[in-house]
């Protein structure tokens, strides 16, 4: 089934130029698949200049070591 949406310019522009030879459908479930996943540190280095890869492992290394030293106990998981 086919709907008609309308968006803004630039909203366009950018996903034309996400587009390359897919369909603009394929386009927008890829970005809406992106947002279900979890982000992780490697995702934000990946993502552009806001975490270098070196303040990333840092930070990886500081949580790897304070989850040593914290209690275990169980947490459900919250989407």
């Amino acid at each position: 089934m086919v709907k008609v949406i309308f968006i803004q310019d630039d909203v366009y522009e950018e996903l034309s130029k996400r587009k390359a030879n897919k369909s603009f459908s394929s386009v927008i479930r890829s970005l809406l698949k992106e947002t279900e996943k979890r982000t992780t540190i490697g995702d934000l280095v990946k993502a552009g200049p806001f975490l270098s890869e070196e303040h990333a492992d840092k930070m990886t290394r500081e949580i790897s070591e304070a989850r040593k030293h914290s209690e275990s106990r169980d947490v459900k998981e919250v989407r």
